[in-house]
């Protein structure tokens, strides 16, 4: 039986804001709300965005109001009569960083991408001349340095989303060409099974080992992992608190890793699960040296996740179980992460017993068309409805 969806929040309000619900909610059951307020004309201005429950909402919308900040942020001024687009990129980057309502994580991401833009000749192009062409430049140049299309498509959204803002602060009336980035093939990223994520853990040391060994327990982004803290890591319950992307989950903990993470904090007793502060490079290179060592593809800590995701699935868990456990939706995990083996797909039409052909029910004599019939039995004197007879019952 399909359960039935989570019931939409209701809006809440607090004069003047009023927080709405935008979309969601996600698996942690957070849902995305847009607080506003009413300005003249009937028109509302959004004030802040974020994911959160009511009760995290109502504690924010409080706080907002309180502090005063009911009013969206004034633009910061233009650098120039004529505006380029690494001026606007400057603008709006400094706008951005300045939002509380933004992840760390998009933040930096908006900074990379325009780092690689205002490097490019065309940050030296002025947003009332911008052309085709230029749009098109950039995307031709990128690729010929070998730069991912997925990374170019990224840039070239988010300078979208700079120029609508222009556009919206009356830094030009022009709107940005689109240009197409065609995606190549996807190259078969490899998943190692549980017996070469054995053999990979045990060809590292110390914390490394462990933290992959808690990698491939949990199917934890490598992140989630490196950053991990002891705080967030309890014993007694069997469970680990992570912050990732998709916000705050619980990862449940099985048997085994509790009793390794128990010998492994008398060893690490600080406050970071970790003694590297770069783990996740760590991690990264570990697997690298692993590979190599066993004479396997090479593989990455997302493989790891992968592998997870295949484990929980081949199971039989709960769709709805596994994507809270992953911290991602289960059309995430299908599209982007579940991968069908050979023996997945053997074992599949073993149990819906496909090609397993009820064999009282077949005949020895192969069927005789109609006409035929008609035409021998018609030959041994028999009459219309006795042959009708017999060709329903041979039908039974």
């Amino acid at each position: 039986m399909k359960p039935k969806p989570a019931k939409r929040p209701k809006p809440i309000h607090a004069d003047p804001l009023t927080a709405r619900v935008a979309r969601g909610p996600r698996p942690d059951g957070r849902w995305y709300w847009r607080a506003d307020r009413a300005v003249r004309g009937g028109d509302r201005e959004t004030i802040w965005c974020g994911w959160g429950t009511v009760e995290e909402i109502q504690r924010r919308l409080g706080a907002s109001v309180a502090s005063g900040e009911t009013h969206r942020p004034a633009p910061a001024p233009r650098t120039s009569s004529a505006p380029t687009v690494r001026d606007l990129l400057e603008v709006w980057c400094g706008g951005q960083q300045q939002r509380a309502d933004l992840s760390p994580q998009s933040v930096a991401c908006y900074l990379v991408a325009a780092r690689r833009l205002v490097a490019d000749e065309l940050g030296d192009v002025g947003l009332t001349a911008g052309r085709r062409a230029a749009v098109e430049g950039y995307r031709d140049r990128q690729l010929r340095q070998r730069r991912a299309p997925a990374t170019v498509r990224l840039d070239l959204t988010i300078l979208g989303t700079a120029w609508r803002w222009a556009m919206e602060e009356g830094w030009t009336a022009r709107a940005l060409p689109r240009v197409r980035v065609v995606s190549r093939a996807a190259r078969l990223r490899y998943t190692p099974s549980r017996e070469e994520i054995g053999e990979l853990a045990a060809q590292a040391q110390g914390w490394q080992q462990v933290a992959l060994q808690l990698l491939a327990a949990t199917g934890c982004r490598v992140g989630e992992v490196a950053d991990l803290l002891w705080a967030q890591v309890d014993l007694s319950g069997a469970r680990v608190t992570v912050n990732g992307k998709t916000g705050e989950r619980i990862v449940p903990l099985g048997a085994g890793i509790v009793a390794t993470l128990r010998e492994w904090r008398l060893q690490q007793p600080g406050e970071r699960v970790w003694p590297a502060v770069a783990a996740g490079q760590g991690l990264r290179l570990a697997l690298r040296a692993g590979c190599r060592a066993l004479g396997i593809a090479h593989c990455t800590p997302h493989g790891l996740r992968r592998a997870a995701v295949d484990a929980l699935y081949q199971s039989g868990a709960d769709v709805g179980a596994a994507a809270q456990i992953l911290g991602h939706s289960a059309a995430t995990a299908l599209r982007h992460y579940r991968r069908a083996s050979s023996a997945d797909l053997v074992r599949a039409v073993e149990r819906a017993g496909l090609g397993e052909a009820d064999r009282g029910r077949l005949s020895h004599d192969p069927v005789t068309p109609r006409i035929y019939r008609r035409f021998s039995a018609g030959s041994q004197g028999m009459t219309e409805t006795e042959i009708d007879v017999n060709v329903k019952a041979e039908r039974r």
